[in-house]
């Protein structure tokens, strides 16, 4: 039954989530047999009904389906930032000894289906000439004197990102970008990469003070981190 589920449903789907989330059988001692409703099986692997549907837009090179309005999650993933700033390569070569150290299955990471995203995150900066050109500040009023801590501010970050391909982030394209994004500034303690998770809306011109009308109606993720 797992394999049916994850064929019309979704392939990430786990064991767990079907003994989480399938509800009761219903069980025919006469026949010896064990089944599930239909109808609780879509309610509890189908989006929501009044939201989009998901389209099935086929698979990447490596044989992943890629979904359009649907977002993984990243959880489980065990990169810890650091200062570095990588070539894509040099990226590439310690995110795989990193998995492989945590013994990390590569071939289970999820893509994100979007083709530009924007990505927000907390930091602190000593000033704005840290932001590279895909950022800006959730308020630019804030950096009054008086508030710097150390002689930094903590701050909100919004960055924007596009696929390479055009159409969705590979797990190691997007954390490589957020990684080179976020080397220049300063994390604290808040160095372990706990997941990047949809916010729920999209960016609205309203959410910020200095934006872009390109970045209206951009899926906006927040990056979690752990100390």
């Amino acid at each position: 039954m797992l394999d049916d589920i994850r064929e019309m449903y979704d392939e990430f789907i786990t064991i767990d989530d079907v003994k989480e989330r399938i509800g009761i059988p219903q069980i025919d001692p006469e026949l010896g047999t064990v089944t599930y409703c239909e109808q609780t099986i879509k309610k509890l692997f189908n989006k929501d009904e009044n939201t989009e549907q998901i389209e099935y837009l086929g698979t990447d090179k490596d044989g992943n389906k890629i979904y359009e309005g649907y977002y993984h999650e990243f959880k489980g993933i065990p990169w810890i930032f650091n200062k570095t700033t990588y070539t894509r390569e040099e990226f590439d070569k310690a995110f795989y000894e990193c998995l492989e150290e945590h013994n990390v299955n590569p071939d289970t990471l999820p893509p994100l289906v979007e083709p530009e995203i924007l990505v927000s995150y907390e930091a602190w900066i000593e000033s704005k000439s840290q932001l590279h050109p895909n950022e800006y500040l959730y308020e630019d009023d804030e950096l009054e004197e008086y508030d710097k801590e150390d002689g930094m501010w903590q701050v909100e970050i919004y960055a924007r990102f596009k696929a390479d391909n055009g159409q969705y982030f590979t797990t190691e394209e997007i954390l490589f970008k957020i990684h080179n994004t976020m080397a220049n500034k300063e994390l604290g303690d808040y160095v372990f990469f706990e997941n990047l998770a949809y916010d729920d809306h999209e960016f609205d011109a309203d959410d910020a003070d200095d934006v872009s009308d390109d970045d209206e109606g951009t899926p906006v993720f927040v990056v979690w981190l752990g100390s």
